[in-house]
């Protein structure tokens, strides 16, 4: 069902995360991996990728995704599972992920087109690249290891095509944001200012959704974007820490271990973090809390009903091979799951869960994706099955329906 009317050149999912290549170093298993495609707009990608494949027939998507490539880019040897990948193979693999029927590799296009997936080649710089290091209970410090280049609203702005006679930007249906609270707000500005995007997934930067950002993140969640204190109606927006990042925000020690732990922030605290004002504003706006191997909890915006999902690998923890980009696959195939399941967040996450699962079964983000052309499409149309990790997505729905023993049908995915 396509709930929204739109046209097949609105892009239905894009992201200002961004494409890093990334060395990993586990000082529990003594592995170290080098040059591992990651970076939060890759693995969010991802995740809207494994959604919206599966939906190609009845919904066609465009995803829009900016990766910056330096001049080592095309040079780099990444050591996957002892599997050499260049930076040519790592171009196809991402390829494979069908951005659009039209997939470029410049800045422009022709037409009503519009680009996907964009390789931004700059030799006066080198790729971005992260360091990670793994000590005990999966703790992770991170640092940059060359400078980093973010994705701005003018980057998003710049790279989109105009409709006829250069009239007006092509809409996204729904963006996801990685970033400080200082950012998030001149986004949120530039992209319903231009009338692009009215509609946003946030996780804020770890380090920074904490106490001293704690009116900075109200204000977004309220719609409050400058000094003048007064709401806009003009944006909704999902607000999704991990269980960590979330204690952190209302100033807690302790991070929360068990679903009860987070059934508590979420009833104490974000409940009345979300409360509504008299003029019901934010009514739209809610909380997506991550709790790792503990699944997901939602505070739904129109009721602020409490639901926990699990994870898709809580009970099958050893198919877990990097815990690396769960969240940030999480949010891409939840974002996605709003736009074609018609903002239902009980499904949208349920969505989300099944691409995170997908991107941890492996290092790095790139799952052993192949597609397979049968001939059961809808209206004699050949369809597409994308196989991720040697399992479909419909067959992961199927198995998370019965591992779990959720009530409802799967054939309305």
């Amino acid at each position: 069902m396509n709930c929204n009317n739109r046209d097949d050149l609105h892009v239905s999912f894009s992201t200002n995360g961004m494409f890093i290549l990334d060395d990993i170093d586990n000082s529990v298993t003594g592995k170290k991996y080098m040059n591992i495609v990651g970076g939060a707009g890759t693995y969010a990608t991802l995740g809207a990728s494994v959604v919206a494949r599966h939906n190609s027939n009845r919904n066609p998507a465009i995803l829009q995704f900016i990766v910056d490539c330096g001049r080592d880019f095309y040079d780099v040897q990444s050591n996957n599972n002892d599997n050499k990948v260049n930076g040519t193979d790592i171009e196809e693999k991402m390829r494979q992920w069908n951005f659009t029927s039209s997939d470029n590799t410049n800045n422009t296009c022709d037409g009503n087109e519009l680009p996907g997936l964009i390789f931004r080649y700059n030799a006066d710089r080198l790729t971005t690249k992260g360091y990670n290091e793994y000590g005990a209970n999966d703790f992770r410090t991170f640092k940059y290891l060359t400078p980093k280049l973010q994705i701005t609203s003018e980057d998003i702005l710049q790279n989109y095509c105009l409709e006829n006679n250069n009239s007006r930007l092509k809409k996204i249906e729904i963006m996801h944001l990685v970033c400080s609270p200082k950012r998030c707000k001149k986004i949120i500005k530039d992209l319903v200012g231009s009338d692009v995007c009215n509609r946003f997934v946030w996780e804020p930067v770890p380090d920074l959704c904490n106490q001293e950002n704690y009116q900075d993140i109200y204000d977004i969640m309220h719609n409050i974007l400058d000094s003048s204190g007064l709401p806009s109606p003009s944006y909704e927006i999902i607000l999704s820490p991990n269980a960590e990042e979330g204690s952190r925000l209302f100033g807690y020690e302790h991070e929360p271990v068990t679903i009860e732990e987070c059934l508590k922030l979420m009833v104490k605290d974000f409940n009345d973090f979300i409360g509504y004002s008299a003029n019901e504003i934010n009514r739209r706006n809610g909380i997506v809390l991550r709790c790792g191997v503990l699944g997901c909890l939602l505070l739904l915006p129109h009721n602020l009903n409490i639901y926990h999902l699990p994870a898709y690998h809580s009970i099958t923890s050893t198919k877990v091979i990097d815990p690396t980009g769960g969240g940030n696959a999480f949010l891409g195939g939840f974002a996605m799951g709003l736009v074609i399941y018609c903002n239902d967040w009980y499904k949208a996450a349920i969505c989300g869960n099944i691409a995170a699962g997908i991107a941890i079964e492996q290092v790095g983000a790139l799952p052993d994706l192949k597609v397979i052309e049968n001939n059961d499409g809808t209206d004699g149309n050949n369809k597409s099955l994308f196989v991720w990790n040697g399992c479909s997505f419909q067959e992961r729905i199927q198995c998370y329906f019965e591992k779990y023993e959720i009530s409802g049908s799967t054939s309305s995915f």
